[in-house]
């Protein structure tokens, strides 16, 4: 009896074994294919920026091969390229709290709101490699109300520290339900910077939106002309920010440059006295 005991002890243990194994070995296969799979969402992101950067075409709309989703700890999900169809099984998920969205347009992005407002615990957006260009293309997140903090990585947006704080103002002043930007708190002072900044720039944008059909022969020539408008408007907010700044600092930097023009006159007078 002792015999046969140990005998289907010994049998048991290697089913176990032999199922661990097979475990191993799908996991494995699965980590191959999905680092295979990232390759090729990087690699096709990286082609349509260059088509873009070097021709000038607007590729956005153009189709994707390649995508990936994955939900991680129960409470992330990942979408990298085209695979924004997964968002749609987490609908009234409350187990969702993070969302990364990446190598994506923001037109992309833009067809992903419904989705993101369906998942009501979702608090953390993560947005990277998106290529976002102008400051308006975050304005489709208001509409995701339950959003309390949002990340902007690898975008032309936060390409130097002075365009990132021009991107924490902003979502202060168009997103006021957010609590923070980049794992910084948006303050109630930031919400009032931004407001004075951008306020010229929301008059501008609806009075674009507001122009009659006959300004434009089609809904595509309106559509170009506004974009159009609204980059030129992005670029004057800057220029306006940078001489709003040089005003700021000119009088300190005229004084300081009295200041050390009087103290090498006294140096001089001193050393031929």
């Amino acid at each position: 009896l002792c015999n046969t005991v140990r005998l289907l002890d010994m049998k048991q243990v290697t089913e176990e074994e032999h199922r661990n194994i097979q475990a191993a070995a799908l996991r494995k296969a699965a980590g191959k294919e999905r680092d295979q799979l990232i390759i090729l969402v990087q690699r096709e992101w990286a082609q349509l920026l260059k088509v873009q950067t070097e021709s000038g075409v607007d590729v956005s709309s153009a189709q994707w091969r390649a995508g990936l989703s994955e939900l991680r700890d129960d409470a992330h999900i990942v979408v990298q390229g085209n695979a924004l169809d997964a968002l749609e099984k987490y609908e009234n998920n409350y187990t969702i709290k993070m969302v990364t969205l990446k190598y994506m347009f923001s037109e992309h992005i833009r067809s992903a709101i419904p989705a993101l407002k369906k998942l009501p615990a979702l608090r953390l957006l993560i947005l990277e490699d998106n290529n976002f260009t102008m400051l308006n293309q975050v304005n489709m997140l208001r509409e995701v109300k339950q959003l309390q903090e949002l990340r902007v990585a690898n975008s032309p947006l936060v390409s130097s520290q002075e365009r990132a704080q021009w991107l924490h103002l902003y979502v202060a002043h168009r997103i006021p339900h957010l609590q923070s930007f980049n794992e910084v708190p948006l303050s109630e002072r930031d919400t009032v910077n931004g407001q004075e900044l951008f306020s010229q720039h929301d008059r501008l944008l609806l009075k674009i939106r507001a122009l009659p059909p006959k300004a434009a022969a089609n809904k595509e020539q309106k559509a170009a002309m506004q974009s159009y408008v609204e980059t030129l408007v992005d670029y004057a907010v800057e220029a306006s920010t940078k001489l709003k700044t040089m005003d700021e600092v000119w009088n300190v930097f005229v004084t300081k440059l009295v200041e050390d023009a009087l103290e090498l006159d006294r140096k001089e007078q001193a050393r031929g006295s």
